[in-house]
Order: C-alpha cells, then structure tokens, then sequence
C-alpha cells in the first residue's frame, strides 16, 4: 500500500472557525477531509498538492453537521457530514421523500465506504478523466495531463480547459430536486443553487463554483410539488463500487391529468451536469417517452475521458437513451 504523500500534515480544528483559518493559511495544499474514501487514495497516487495540509472535520460539533431532518419552512436539510449510509438508510426520511437522493447514496462505494463517506464528500468528489486516474509512472510516459504535472488534455488536444468528469454519484439527483448548497467563509454564510456550483472546468480547486475556502455545512432540499416522481439510473460495470460512467436521474411532475413535465439529469460524463426538461401537458405515452429518450441520447455526446474506442462511447449514449426510457416507463407505472 502506497504511503501519504512525504511531508503531509494533518489538522484538528475544534470548530467551524477554526476550520476556516486552517484552510485560509494554507489555500493551496488545505484540504477538508471527512471520510477520505477518495481523497486519500488519490493522494497516494500522486494526485493533488504534494504537500498537503489535511484538515480533519471528523471532530466538530456533529448536531448540524450530521442531521437529517425538516426545517420550520419545510425543506429538508441534510448535514454534509452525513454517511451516505444514513443518507440512503431504508428507514429514513430522504428514502420516503426523495428516493432517487437516497437511491444514489446507496449505490456509491461497497458498505464500508458509505459507512465513511459523507454526502458532502460525495458532493465535491475531485473530477475523474482516464488520463488522471492512474500510476505516476503511466502519467509520466504520457507526459501528464493538463489536470496533473502536464500543460495538455488529452480527451481535446487542448491546453485551456480540463474534461475530466464529474462522477459523484449524488450529484445528478441534488440538481434534480433543485438543492440549495449552504456554505460558510471567514466573511460569512450564504447558500447557492446547486447548479452554480458544478464548473465547466475539472481541474483540481477550481473545480467547484463555490467561494475560495469554503466550508459546506449542508445541502437543503426544497418542499416538492404533489405528484412528483423521480428515480435515480447508475451505468456502470457494477453497479456499486465502481464509479458511475453515466449517472442519471429522471423526474416528472404528475397530476391527475397527467404529465406537465419530465426533467433529466445527465452526470458522470463532462465537468458539468446537463439538464434537460421536455413538456408533456398530457399523458406521458410510449411515443412521447421514445421521443424524450432520443433527445437524451442525442444530447450526451460522451468524450473519452473514460477508457474505450469511439464504439464504446457511442454505446454510453445509447444506453443513456434506454435507461432513460426504461425510468420513465416505471414512473407512469408508479403513478397509476
């Protein structure tokens, strides 16, 4: 097993303040670490500050930063250092509420990483490219890429932007149900649309739309609409474990009419998340989901920041289309 980079340093802040100056000396090499489940493993492949400065949230006050629960203007809030365990527990309150939230959490890792892993971990999972993710020596051999030691990406020959992609599972089910991130600086608190947060670029830091050196405390649901359905699609080789290589999460708001609308959210394959939302004002037949489900597939153009030839990119797309078909044919289902 590969050590820590030489010359880590690890912090202990006693509280959110605390936190904030830690990562404010040290805003290049600072990184806030939870459960670690990914970070760890990727500093010890050489990926990220050669000398980082870890600053360990594990013992702060838990009370909001780990709670689940309802606020007095009814959305939820869900602490960022909830295990994404309690986030997809069986039992819980996103299970019943926001399914396609709690369907995601679950399938992130094997058992013991969600017994780890935070949401806000999940949340703000450093970007993957084929290109990044690997050996140092197979890095060297190529040169490096523009995310780590080169100054070219390999997916676009160019040396102006990173591809690589956002691949946490939770992130295509927060846009879905329009979450607000709450976060916290040394100037103060604020929240944004989730949507803000996700960046064109995938390079390390600047890969989140959030204020330099901000600290997430949590992610607020918004109360939904009656009649809103939704469910969460995972391709991958195995559906849990390994990292999804196009995330899906499908919507529709239904009423006694029918279908007023379906939104998809497509993740996992570019920096940032795409959102598309079809008007139905109907019912939601098998033509129309066929229609929905080739516009997806159309609209995913994958690129080959993960490993395979130009056919297997166009399966991803492809698949996409069937998974978002078969999504939408269950929650009709559901609906009657």
């Amino acid at each position: 097993m590969r050590p820590l980079p030489a010359g880590t340093r690890y912090l202990a802040p006693r509280c959110v303040r605390e936190a904030l100056s830690m990562k404010a000396d040290h805003p290049r090499d600072g990184l806030f670490v939870a459960g670690g489940t990914d970070l760890y493993y990727n500093l010890k492949s050489g990926l990220g500050p050669t000398a980082p400065v870890l600053i360990d949230l594990t013992r702060l006050p838990a009370n909001d930063l780990r709670a689940v629960g309802w606020e007095g203007d009814g959305t939820l809030r869900v602490g960022a250092l909830a295990t994404l365990a309690e986030v997809s527990g069986k039992e819980g309150l996103l299970r019943a509420c926001f399914p396609a939230l709690a369907e995601s959490a679950g399938l992130v890792g094997a058992p013991q990483h969600r017994q780890v892993g935070t949401i806000g971990g999940n949340l703000a999972l450093d970007t993957r490219c084929h290109y990044y993710n690997q050996d140092p020596l197979w890095r060297e051999a190529l040169g490096g890429c523009l995310k780590a030691e080169g100054t070219v990406c390999h997916v676009t020959g160019s040396s102006s932007r990173c591809v690589a992609r956002r691949a946490g599972d939770t992130v295509a089910p927060f846009l879905l149900y329009g979450a607000l991130v709450e976060y916290e600086t040394l100037e103060g608190v604020g929240q944004m649309p989730i949507a803000g947060v996700f960046t064109g670029d995938g390079l390390f830091g600047p890969h989140l739309g959030l204020p330099d050196g901000a600290f997430i405390w949590g992610i607020i649901l918004p109360s939904l609409k009656e009649g809103f359905r939704a469910s969460y699609e995972k391709i991958a080789p195995r559906r849990a474990f390994d990292f999804p290589q196009i995330s899906l999460a499908v919507g529709g708001q239904f009423t006694p009419l029918g279908c007023e609308e379906v939104t998809i959210v497509v993740s996992s394959v570019r920096p940032k998340p795409r959102v598309m939302r079809f008007h139905v004002g109907g019912n939601l037949t098998l033509d129309r989901i066929a229609e929905i489900a080739h516009t997806v597939e159309a609209g995913v153009k994958p690129m080959t920041n993960i490993q395979g030839d130009p056919s297997f990119q166009s399966w991803r797309a492809r698949v996409a289309g069937v998974h978002v078909a078969r999504a939408l044919t269950e929650l009709v289902r559901s609906d009657n």
